[in-house]
């Protein structure tokens, strides 16, 4: 997906924390707000701007749930082979 194109289903805070030049970004927001679009969004663009590499992110996140949705979101979103991608659990990571 083109990183222009991955703006258009944001709203304006979710599209500056994606965009956001700095090389950590914290967001805060109540249930269902997007918090995991954002994330997935934010790794898309990185990846699809050539920003970073593939093999440089690490994402990590409390359930085997919830790291599969990221994995299979991102598969959706990036061009690109996602087999390296580090995408689980603080268990199964560390």
């Amino acid at each position: 997906m083109q990183p222009d194109a991955l703006l258009s289903s944001l709203n304006t805070e979710q599209a500056l924390a994606v965009t956001s030049k700095d090389s950590s970004v914290l967001v805060l927001a109540g249930a269902g707000s997007g918090k995991t679009k954002v994330l997935i969004h934010r790794l898309a663009w990185l990846i699809n701007t050539g920003d970073c590499s593939i093999f440089n992110i690490l994402a990590v996140t409390f359930t085997n749930k919830a790291a599969q949705e990221m994995r299979e979101r991102s598969i959706q979103l990036v061009n690109q082979n996602m087999s390296q991608l580090w995408i689980g659990t603080f268990h199964s990571i560390c």
